[in-house]
């Protein structure tokens, strides 16, 4: 009976020595790169796995957390520009909305009858102005020319008061031929006065005479009384046409300010009435609606919230050395979604003192508004540098020194100090004279080897 169980138990070791035995053999035949070695013989050391040394890429990441938020305009309040009662709210939440989409209207009817009156005010105004050419403009062009006449007449007058009788306006031509006239009547009266008395001339030829000086002295007095004073009655003529062409000119002016002031006003009118129906200044997502039908709005108040997701960025707040590494065009990961850094905030917030990075996705947010979540950026990628598996690199902790175990010709592991570079992920980027392309190293088990002084 104990001969049976003992042949059991020795069947029993056997099979598990020939299990480790043949897996040991699998993972050399398959040449895996994490392989159990021994230190110098049975015995002599911990069981470690290996891997060689490769050279390869890679790269540097900031790891931290995002969350998605709207780019300045993304996110809209949707409000009217002046007081009104709310007709019609045309949307609701969740609604997809078009830059220009009706999406509520105040009662129009008051509006309405503002535009019809300011339009009617418009076209009396164009009735004072119209026409080719304009009365208005007919009038003040034949009051400027009347003016220009009495400026000539004006300069002429002065000219000829100057000028000391050596030139003569018809006035005063026709006053000194009535005085040459006279005074050759007065000569004529004296002769036939002499004659008379010598006996040689009759009375009645005296009387003619007198008679003929006495027309001719009434045609002169009449000259010098319709003449008076030519620069006198010039700048009285001037003043009277410059009063005339400015009256004119402030009428031709008035006609068109107020026919400007009826314009202006019709188009403010038209204005309001297009103001009364508010449109969605962008295109997205209706996400909120304040108000209902009925309500009385002021300018600004807000009637819905319209977000376009396609409008969206993710924000990171790094700490300042972070964002010294992060560059606009930097990769960035969140999930399954790449997008590329826009913008980095360096400088710090003064509540946080962290900086905020920004980023967009070409194919829109990773998730909606709001969301959180665990953000890579890539900082900076290296080609052809020396890589191991992370578990391969150990820290001593009497030195704090980072340590590689290499394997020797001797199968033995021998500790060598190297140079941490970038870490990606299960990689470490080292570097050591003695660590090159092929080197095999320890992997798990490295802690075991520095423990065991090896």
């Amino acid at each position: 009976m104990q001969s049976g169980k003992r042949r059991m138990a020795v069947l029993s070791a056997v099979a598990a020595a020939a299990a480790v035995i043949f897996f040991v053999a699998v993972v050399r035949a398959h040449h895996v790169a994490a392989t159990p070695v021994g230190g110098a013989g049975p015995g002599s050391g911990p069981n470690v796995q290996t891997a060689s040394v490769r050279v390869g890429t890679i790269a540097r990441y900031i790891r931290g957390v995002g969350r998605i938020v709207t780019q300045p305009g993304g996110t809209v309040d949707a409000s009217f520009t002046q007081a009104g009662r709310i007709a019609r709210i045309g949307v609701r939440i969740g609604d997809r909305v078009a830059a220009g989409q009706e999406i509520a209207r105040l009662d129009l009817q008051p509006l309405a009858l503002q535009a019809v009156q300011a339009q009617s005010s418009l076209a009396a105004a164009d009735a004072s102005t119209a026409g080719s050419p304009s009365p208005v403009f007919v009038q003040e062009r034949a009051a400027r020319e009347r003016l220009a006449v009495a400026r000539q007449l004006l300069a002429r007058a002065e000219r000829l008061a100057r000028s000391g009788g050596k030139e003569l306006s018809s006035q005063q031509a026709s006053i000194l031929q009535d005085e040459a006239r006279v005074r050759g009547d007065l000569a004529a009266l004296q002769r036939e006065r002499t004659l008379l008395r010598g006996g040689v001339a009759a009375r009645k030829d005296v009387e003619a005479a007198q008679q003929q000086l006495a027309l001719d002295e009434a045609a002169l007095a009449a000259d010098r009384a319709k003449a008076g004073d030519p620069v006198l009655q010039a700048r009285q003529a001037y003043a009277q046409a410059l009063a005339d062409a400015t009256a004119a000119s402030i009428a031709a002016k008035s006609a068109v300010a107020s026919r400007e002031q009826a314009s202006a006003g019709a188009a403010l009118a038209r204005a309001t009435l297009a103001n009364g129906i508010l449109r969605a200044p962008i295109s997205g997502i209706v996400t909120a609606v304040t108000k209902s039908p009925g309500e009385w709005t002021n300018p600004g108040d807000p009637i819905a919230t319209v977000v376009n997701p396609k409008a969206s960025e993710l924000v990171v707040a790094v700490s300042a050395d972070e964002a010294e590494r992060v560059v606009p065009g930097d990769i960035v990961k969140a999930g399954n979604a790449v997008g590329r850094v826009v913008n980095v905030v360096r400088p710090l917030n003064p509540m946080t003192q962290m900086s905020q990075v920004a980023a967009v996705f070409s194919a829109g947010a990773p998730a909606q508004i709001g969301s959180v979540l665990p953000v890579d950026i890539r900082t900076g990628v290296r080609t052809g540098v020396p890589i191991v598996p992370i578990s391969a690199v150990v820290q001593d902790p009497s030195t704090q020194a980072y340590t590689v175990f290499v394997r020797g010709a001797n199968g033995r592991f021998v500790p060598v100090t190297v140079r941490l570079g970038w870490s990606e992920g299960k990689w470490e980027e080292v570097h050591a004279a003695q660590v090159r392309a092929g080197t095999v190293v320890a992997t798990y088990g490295s802690y075991e080897l520095l423990a065991a002084g090896q």
